[in-house]
């Protein structure tokens, strides 16, 4: 893996938090493949695993107007890459 495709992998993260902000959730399948995992499990006892880009969408739109006004990704590491597939882990918050 070569700093392009870091870089990469850093702006579609990025963009991630800018479509869920505007409400465009019609392009969550250009930031999330559509087997998508978003753990929140970490943030509390209660918060979700959604798998699928479907449920991202459909949780989004449950939380409407009671969601984060602006979601910020940091830290992103590349913790395994295997071909044309890389695993990341970041921070986020909201």
């Amino acid at each position: 893996m070569n700093t392009d495709d870091r870089w990469a992998i850093t702006e579609t993260l990025a963009l991630a938090g800018h479509v869920v902000d505007s409400g465009d959730l019609d392009r969550l399948s250009a930031v999330f493949a559509s087997d998508v995992v978003y753990d929140m499990s970490a943030v509390g006892a209660g918060m979700p695993v959604i798998t699928g880009t479907e449920a991202v969408r459909q949780g989004a739109l449950r939380m409407g107007a009671n969601g984060p006004v602006a979601h910020h990704v940091t830290n992103v590491v590349v913790v395994r890459e295997d071909g044309a597939q890389a695993e990341v882990d970041s921070k986020a918050c909201c």
